[in-house]
């Protein structure tokens, strides 16, 4: 889910950042202004992209059962973290590394009866975005994202596989292979949670990563 938004927010600036006037120069340094996607002063793009077991094609199923669970909870009823996690393993048979994950995505409102819970995000926009996984052109966003250059270098992106994800299949990762400048990850321990499933391995990934960025 992530790494779909991650893909598209490193496109779109890339888009914008190669069909923008330059500003034109200032005759002494002055401090930069504000980035502001509606003028000249736009966001730089990222210089390094992490997918993680993002597969081309419909969301994970995994990710879809989380969503969907998510918008039968009845949040009046929650009165702590772990209210959300009975709830979401008995109920609706969520994995409890999983549950206590989503924890983190609940904060605290102000109410007259006690504590009161709430989710950080907007579960109607995520649906909308869940659904719209399909129509991404993924392949060609990933030729785009690598293949792009400024003044600022090249993008460097990095897809992270799953090697428990059955949906990885020969043909999308013969695919993948043959966009250049596409770093390909391969935990074979993990399953689509990577971070949660061989976390030292990601980190072992994205450190040598880092390292070659400050060279």
């Amino acid at each position: 889910f992530g790494g779909r938004c991650a893909l598209q927010y490193t496109h779109t600036l890339q888009v914008l950042n190669d069909t923008s006037p330059c500003p034109s120069p200032s005759p002494s340094p002055s401090p930069s202004p504000s980035p502001s996607l509606g003028s000249t002063s736009i966001i730089a793009p990222p210089k390094c992209t992490w997918l993680l077991d993002t597969v081309p094609g419909k969301a994970h199923e995994s990710v879809s059962n989380v969503i969907r669970a998510l918008t039968k909870v009845d949040l009046s009823s929650i009165r702590s973290k772990s209210d959300l996690v009975k709830v979401l393993t008995t109920e609706q048979n969520i994995d409890k590394s999983i549950a206590n994950w989503m924890t983190t995505n609940l904060r605290k409102t102000s109410s007259g009866d006690g504590d009161q819970f709430e989710f950080m995000f907007d579960l109607d926009t995520a649906i909308d975005i869940l659904d719209d996984f399909p129509k991404q052109n993924f392949m060609k966003m990933v030729e785009d994202c690598t293949s792009f250059s400024d003044t600022t270098g090249t993008c460097r992106m990095y897809l992270v596989m799953a090697g428990r994800n059955n949906a990885w299949t020969d043909d999308i990762v013969s695919n993948l292979q043959d966009i250049d400048q596409l770093g390909l990850v391969s935990l074979p321990k993990a399953g689509h949670w990577v971070h949660v499933d061989d976390l030292d391995g990601l980190m072992d990934a994205m450190d040598e990563c880092f390292m070659d960025l400050h060279q």
